[in-house]
């Protein structure tokens, strides 16, 4: 498609972000994925929220379809959902770094992964 050639000329390292109006286990976001040698971070959670639904119910019933990918010397330490800024999608804080070294971590998720863990125990 019309993708593969702009995925495919991404550098070694890269972040991408973006909604894209799939979950992160979709089809559509594996083939972005692998169009671009990127890996897909653990869902922030919802991110898509129903405009007319109450309040208490929004950052629970929505849905996660907006994606972080990275690849290389990128490491995501954690992805956060921030409050409602009047769009119908949650604004997603992400912080990274890049390893001077260039090399992939052993586990590049790893501690996006802990990050997030963390915070659905504590209710965030």
């Amino acid at each position: 498609g019309e993708l593969a050639e702009p995925l495919a000329a991404l550098g070694e390292t890269a972040i991408m972000a973006g909604d894209c109006n799939a979950a992160p286990w979709s089809a559509a976001v594996r083939r972005v994925a692998s169009l671009g040698g990127l890996s897909v971070m653990p869902s922030a959670g919802p991110t898509w929220i129903h405009r007319k639904l109450p309040d208490f119910i929004r950052r629970f019933a929505g849905l996660p379809i907006d994606q972080v990918f990275s690849k290389g010397a990128v490491t995501i330490h954690s992805a956060t959902r921030l409050e409602d800024a009047g769009s119908d999608h949650l604004p997603v804080l992400i912080e990274f770094s890049l390893r001077s070294d260039g090399r992939q971590p052993e586990d590049e998720h790893q501690s996006a992964l802990a990050a997030n863990a963390q915070l659905d125990n504590t209710g965030g």
